[in-house]
This record gives structure tokens, C-alpha cells and sequence, in this order.
């Protein structure tokens, strides 16, 4: 399965947030790995930086909006966005309109965060 498979079905605006967020996440993260998990109609793309299992963000389009999944990241990380979850340093963000240049700067700021945080975490 590939990123193509995650869109399948989707409305257009969603796919559209969903490849927003795919080029922002390979654009801050050049040497993540892409990963497609899950079944329909919950596929979701992880990235992953050195291992499968350093995931630090995750993209899951749905009928009405797409969640953006950033890990080792809390509430507090953020000012700017909404960033929602109930896990251990996983929250993630709900997008229904696309990204505006502030938006995509922030979530820039926190992918950044979550790597630093996940090398840490294994050294």
C-alpha cells in the first residue's frame, strides 16, 4: 500500500490537506520513512525517522476532516494550534480547511521538536 491508497475515497478538500501535510511532513523530516498502517477506512501514513517504531507524525484523512498525528508532543508544545489526544505525549491536530502559512510554520516547529525529542529518547 502507498500514500494513494490512504487518499482512496476521500472528498477532494480532505486529500488536498492530506498532501499538504505529506509534503510538509517529508519536507521537515528529508530522512523519514513512509509507512502506510491500518485498514479501510482508517488507513493511516506514519513517518518514521531511523526504525519503524520512532514514529513522530502520522496523517489520516477522513470524510470531514484530516488528523495530523505528532508524537512526543503535549498541549503545552503549542500556543498556536488546537492540539487534542489523550495519550502520553501524543496529541494530534484536525484540519477541514488548508494549511495557512502560520499553521504550516508551527507544525514545521513541532516536527522539529518531536525529532529532537525521539533521538533523545533513544540515546
Amino acid at each position: 500500500m502507498d500514500f494513494e491508497d490512504v487518499l482512496a475515497g476521500k472528498p477532494a478538500p480532505i486529500q488536498k490537506i492530506a498532501k499538504q501535510l505529506r509534503t510538509l511532513a517529508l519536507d521537515q523530516l528529508p530522512t523519514a520513512t513512509e509507512s502506510v498502517v491500518g485498514g479501510e477506512p482508517a488507513l493511516s501514513a506514519l513517518y518514521s525517522i531511523d526504525n519503524p517504531n520512532n514514529v513522530i507524525c502520522g496523517i489520516q484523512p477522513g470524510k470531514k476532516h484530516c488528523l495530523f498525528y505528532l508524537h512526543n508532543i503535549r498541549e503545552e508544545d503549542s500556543e498556536i494550534l488546537k492540539l487534542e489526544g489523550l495519550g502520553e505525549g501524543n496529541r494530534h491536530v484536525k484540519f477541514d480547511q488548508p494549511l495557512d502559512a502560520d499553521t504550516e510554520a508551527e507544525l514545521g516547529r513541532l516536527l522539529h521538536l518531536a525529532a529532537g525529542r525521539a533521538v533523545a529518547a533513544e540515546e
